[in-house]
């Protein structure tokens, strides 16, 4: 099923989550030049797409299970899968990477950067991107920038499972109202 007479050319949150979890081979998950627009309704974020074709070529080029690689199928198996992104202790929405950023991406995109230590080792891993809010980490995602970057991900510490309901009814697919957009 591809979805094309069923469904909205749009990935929730969840579904994005989702297809991380199923991209181990892919080190840059979001990394696109399909053209997308990020839209935001109360706390849940989605990626619009022109066409359900656009999210069927972006889907069957980053997710490695069969069952995701178009928009029906995804949809059809996302009844397993309720997950939202969560912010850390300290309010941060954070992505990782196992490069070097420069600050001036941070300043660019609004957000802070922190080494990741191993802490067995104390060696460094990489850095955490944090975010104040989860439109501007979703924002830089789809950046020129991000799409550079060989390694980048969400934090898989800070994705939690959620309630059936509190995801189920998706506020994309109906009347657009207190929405923002990039």
């Amino acid at each position: 099923d591809l979805g094309y007479q069923q469904h909205q050319p749009v990935l929730t949150e969840q579904d994005l989550l989702a297809i991380q979890q199923d991209s181990k081979y892919c080190r840059n998950v979001f990394s696109t030049s399909i053209p997308i627009q990020v839209e935001q309704e109360g706390d849940k974020v989605a990626y619009h797409f022109q066409s359900v074709a656009d999210v069927n070529m972006f889907l069957f080029n980053k997710s490695n299970s069969r069952n995701k690689t178009a928009l029906g199928q995804l949809k059809m198996n996302m009844n397993m899968v309720h997950k939202k992104l969560v912010a850390d202790e300290e309010g941060w929405f954070r992505l990782i990477t196992e490069e070097k950023i420069p600050q001036k991406f941070g300043d660019q995109y609004k957000f802070d950067i922190k080494p990741r230590l191993d802490p067995a080792e104390d060696q460094l891993l990489g850095g955490r991107l944090l975010f104040s809010t989860k439109f501007d980490l979703f924002k830089f995602l789809l950046s020129d920038d991000a799409a550079t970057m060989d390694h980048l991900q969400f934090d898989e510490n800070k994705i939690e499972k959620c309630d059936k309901q509190e995801n189920y009814k998706d506020p994309f697919m109906k009347q657009r109202t207190s929405t923002r957009r990039l």
